[in-house]
C-alpha cells in the first residue's frame, strides 16, 4: 500500500491510522473547507494537532498537554493554540486532504513553531515574554509555512513510507531563529548567544533531583517547557490514549538521563531535560508506533534512543558558534535514518505511517497476521 492509498478512501478509520506520509491531494474549495457543519470541530482538530506532536491522534490527550503547558506558562499556552490553529486554517484554505487536517497532521509542527520561536526570543525562557504585534505576525507566518513544508516533504518522503516527523518545524524554526540577528525589531533571548564550544570536564552532582526532574523535564521540553511537573502531566495525557506510548516517553527520557550520566554530562543540563526530550520522541516513534514492539523492536528502540542522546550532544556543540538551538533535529535525524533502513532489515517489523495507530493496536494487528508494512 502506498501512502496515498492509505488516505484516499477518506474513511474516518483510515484517517485515524494515518500519521504523516501522504501525497497532497483531495483538493477542497475554501468555501467547502470552512462549511458551517465543520466549524465547530476546528477546536477538536487543533487539540489533535497538539497531541500529534507526541504521535497521539486523540483530542483529549491534546487538551491535557495544553493544560500542562498553561500550568507552566499562559503565554506558551496561547502560543501553542495559535500556532496549531494557524497551520490548520492554512491547510484548510489551501485545500489539503480533510482527513489529515482532522487528524492534526498538518498542524503539529505549527504548535511547536509558535512556542519555540517565542521561547528563544524571550528574556525568560521558562515563562516566556508576551510577543509584540511584529513577533506575533512572525510566528503566524512561520506556522503557516510549516503547513506548506509539510506538504512538500510528504511528497518527497511518502514513496519511502517515511513520515515527515517534526522536520517542518525544525526547518521553519531554524529559518526564523537564524534570521533574528538581521532584524532590528526582533531581539534574541539569552539562549541564542553565539559562543565557542567548550569541553566539559567536571562530573558528579547527580542527585535524586537530577533523575526525577530530568525525566519530567525531558517530556516537558518536547514543547519547550522547563517545568518537570508539566512533563508528568503530559505523561498522564499520553496515558489516556496509550499505556505503552506513555511508558516509552518516560523510558526514553530516563534513558537520556542515564546515558548522559554514564558519559559524564553536566548535571544541570541533564536535570533541565535537554538530554532527554529528543530521546522521548525517538522512543515513542520506534517503540511500538512505526515498529511493532517485538523483542527485536525493543532492542531497536533502545539503540535508536541511545543514538539520539549522542546526536543531540553533537548538534548542540555544532550550533554553539551560531548560538542556535538543535530543536528536535536529533530526533528527526535518527528516526528518519531508522525508518529508511527498515527496507533492508527484516528482523524488525515496521508499520507504515498510513497504518500506525497506537503501539497496542499495532501489536494486536501484527499478532493477528495483518501485514502493517
Amino acid at each position: 500500500m502506498t501512502t496515498t492509498e492509505g488516505v484516499e478512501s477518506g474513511s474516518p478509520a483510515q484517517s485515524k491510522r494515518s500519521w504523516f506520509a501522504f501525497a497532497p491531494g483531495s483538493s477542497v474549495p475554501f468555501e467547502q473547507s470552512l462549511a458551517a457543519d465543520s466549524l465547530w470541530r476546528i477546536p477538536e482538530w487543533v487539540f489533535r494537532g497538539i497531541g500529534q506532536v507526541d504521535f497521539q491522534n486523540n483530542w483529549l490527550t491534546g487538551v491535557v498537554i495544553a493544560i500542562a503547558i498553561f500550568y507552566n506558562s499562559w503565554i506558551y499556552g496561547v502560543d501553542v493554540l495559535l500556532g496549531t490553529l494557524v497551520a490548520t486554517l492554512v491547510a484548510l484554505g489551501l485545500g489539503a486532504n480533510r482527513d489529515l487536517i482532522r487528524a492534526g497532521l498538518y498542524s503539529f509542527s505549527g504548535a511547536l513553531l509558535a512556542i519555540g520561536v517565542n521561547a528563544y526570543f524571550s528574556k525568560d525562557f521558562t515563562s516566556g515574554t508576551v510577543p509584540d504585534w511584529r513577533l506575533y505576525l512572525y510566528i503566524i507566518v512561520g506556522a503557516a509555512l510549516t503547513a506548506v513544508i509539510t506538504a512538500a516533504l510528504s511528497t518527497f518522503l511518502g514513496p519511502f513510507k517515511v513520515p515527515t516527523f517534526t522536520w517542518p518545524f525544525n526547518i521553519t524554526g531554524w529559518f526564523l531563529v537564524f534570521a533574528v540577528f538581521k532584524f532590528s525589531q526582533f531581539h534574541a533571548g539569552p539562549n541564542l548567544a553565539p559562543a565557542l564550544p567548550v569541553a566539559f570536564h567536571v562530573t558528579g552532582g547527580y542527585t535524586g533531583a537530577v533523575w526525577y526532574k530530568g525525566i519530567g523535564n525531558g517530556i516537558a521540553e518536547v514543547f519547550f517547557q522547563n517545568n518537570w511537573v508539566t512533563g508528568y502531566i503530559m505523561a498522564f495525557g499520553l496515558l489516556i490514549n496509550t499505556r505503552i506510548g506513555a511508558l516509552m516517553a518516560l523510558g526514553g527520557s530516563a534513558l537520556g538521563v542515564a546515558s548522559a550520566i554514564v558519559m559524564g554530562a553536566q548535571a544541570s543540563v541533564i536535570q533541565a531535560g535537554l538530554f532527554g526530550y529528543n530521546d522521548v520522541l525517538t522512543a515513542m516513534a520506534l517503540g511500538g508506533f512505526f515498529f511493532v514492539l517485538t523483542y527485536r523492536g525493543l532492542i531497536w528502540t533502545f539503540f535508536g534512543t541511545l543514538t539520539t542522546t549522542i546526536v543531540w550532544a553533537f548538534l548542540a556543540i555544532a550550533f554553539t558558534p551560531a548560538g542556535m538551538p538543535a530543536f528536535t533535529g536529533p530526533f528527526c535525524i535518527v528516526a528518519t535514518i531508522f525508518l529508511l533502513s527498515k527496507h533492508q532489515f527484516k528482523g524488525v517489523k515496521s508499520v507504515a505511517p498510513a497504518n500506525a495507530t497506537t503501539p497496542e493496536d499495532n501489536w494486536l494487528r501484527h499478532r493477528a497476521g495483518i501485514d502493517l508494512s
